[in-house]
């Protein structure tokens, strides 16, 4: 939700500034920092910024004529015009010191309506970039302040990587992050616009349970398609594949976009999209999110989520039982909010369905329901998060991963104790495991390695995976 913001204290002293400098060439002092600017001149590369931000400050004046007519004469007589305050002084029959008076307070009006001009167009482009993402899955966030800081920093560094990837299991958080950053993004002038388009074929709902999108996958014809459309581009039905490309790249590359690819799965849909992705880049950036990791590709910046800590894991329990309506867990003692985080750990969607069947059924039950796979959502849910990843392993991959519970936050050394494997097929195991984002990685320094798996994963494989056939 849109909210305005308070004008900042140093704004009026900017449009001051930018007043001052009205016939000046230099490029400082302007106010081309507003999305008003994108509005003003859109499209124009070269543009001198003064030319910009002068037309800014004409379109404040024309307002300002309707609240304060001779406020409005003062201002452009004094910079417009460069009448100087003795000359307006003699001019008015009034002191030097009430045509500053007078000038300050006009200064004041036209800073509070390009403030609120821009205000306006905030939230208007908010609303425009708002409703192309998918309806919002929570009302609050946690345990995500550092990661939100971290990609939103890079999104709005002027040099490469221009790919960011938000990287992590399913129901990890990575759509919300994503999310979080378009709508804060949404009200800078950052970028140009904002794109967003999903490449989820498959979703699970903790109300209503595993359910496809009907969507097809991702091509680059249904993602130039997408994105020409969101950003308005003026193109005959009629026009061709490579044409359409053609615009988009030439509409990316005139000004900085950001385009959101969300659930990027797969290493076919990485395969298919990345080398065009790499070509319409710069400096127009793209976001992706993906249970499988890019760190292999180079010019890309990866940022691996996370399961929530044990912390923010009960901070979301308690919100998600006060906003259900579940006094009984919101309320409920540490130990048994301690219980739900040893079954399940720090997965938003898993946590959330616990919520929800906790107000059916006794704690103790759900939380056996997810130790032993029982229940249509319970196994639906580990469907969505794990089924295709664990088909897609390799035996030793498997082997190495059904061994994790024995190793948690183990070495090599202690890996290849337990699996009885050979390093060289660790070391396989491992990059195909922590590429699909089911084992973390960590260590302080170059020469510490340790690995560990959430704790829903060790649930998983604890029970379910014992029921699932290995791949061949």
């Amino acid at each position: 939700m849109f909210r305005y913001l308070e004008m900042p204290p140093d704004f009026p002293q900017r449009v001051h500034q930018a007043l001052r400098t009205w016939h000046v060439r230099s490029v400082k002092d302007t106010l081309t920092d507003l999305l008003l600017a994108q509005q003003t001149q859109p499209n124009q590369a070269g543009l001198n910024p003064r030319l910009t931000s002068n037309q800014i400050l004409l379109d404040g004046l024309e307002c300002l004529k309707q609240i304060n007519l001779e406020g409005t004469d003062l201002l452009q007589r004094r910079f417009l015009d460069q009448e100087t305050a003795l000359e307006l002084a003699h001019r008015y029959n009034l002191s030097e010191d009430i045509i500053f008076q007078r000038q300050r307070a006009a200064i004041g009006q036209l800073a509070e309506i390009v403030w609120q001009q821009e205000q306006d167009l905030r939230q208007k482009r908010a609303r425009q970039i708002e409703a192309r993402l998918e309806p919002l899955t929570y009302s609050r966030l946690f345990g995500i302040a550092d990661k939100l800081a971290e990609v939103h920093a890079q999104l709005e560094t002027t040099s490469a990587p221009w790919l960011v990837a938000i990287e992590g299991l399913g129901g990890i958080g990575k759509t919300a992050l994503a999310d979080a950053l378009v709508r804060d993004l949404a009200l800078t002038g950052s970028f140009q616009d904002i794109g967003w388009v999903s490449a989820r074929q498959l979703d699970f709902l903790p109300a209503t349970g595993l359910r496809p999108t009907d969507q097809p996958a991702l091509e680059i014809e249904t993602l130039t398609h997408s994105l020409l459309n969101q950003f308005g581009a003026d193109l005959p039905p009629t026009a061709s594949a490579p044409a359409k490309l053609a615009a988009l790249k030439e509409c990316l590359k005139a000004a900085p976009y950001l385009i959101v690819i969300d659930n990027l799965e797969t290493a076919l849909d990485y395969q298919t999209l990345l080398p065009t992705l790499y070509q319409l880049a710069n400096p127009s950036r793209f976001l992706l999110t993906s249970r499988h990791s890019l760190r292999a590709y180079p010019e890309v910046y990866c940022c691996p989520l996370p399961e929530l800590s044990q912390a923010d894991t009960m901070a979301l329990l308690r919100h998600e039982a006060q906003v259900r309506g579940i006094p009984a867990l919101a309320n409920a003692a540490q130990a048994q909010l301690d219980s739900i985080y040893r079954v399940v750990g720090g997965n938003p969607l898993a946590l959330k369905l616990v919520v929800g069947q906790i107000a059916v059924l006794p704690l103790p039950q759900v939380l056996d329901n997810l130790k032993q796979a029982q229940g249509k959502k319970v196994d639906e849910l580990y469907t969505y998060i794990y089924w295709q990843v664990w088909h897609r392993l390799e035996p030793t991959a498997q082997h190495v991963l059904l061994a994790m519970p024995l190793a948690q936050n183990g070495d090599l050394a202690h890996l290849q104790a337990v699996t009885q494997l050979d390093p060289g097929q660790i070391f396989d195991a491992l990059e195909q495991l922590t590429t699909l984002s089911l084992v973390e990685v960590g260590g302080d320094d170059l020469l510490d390695r340790h690995y560990r798996i959430h704790r829903l994963t060790e649930t998983f494989l604890l029970t379910e995976v014992t029921s699932w056939p290995r791949a061949n």
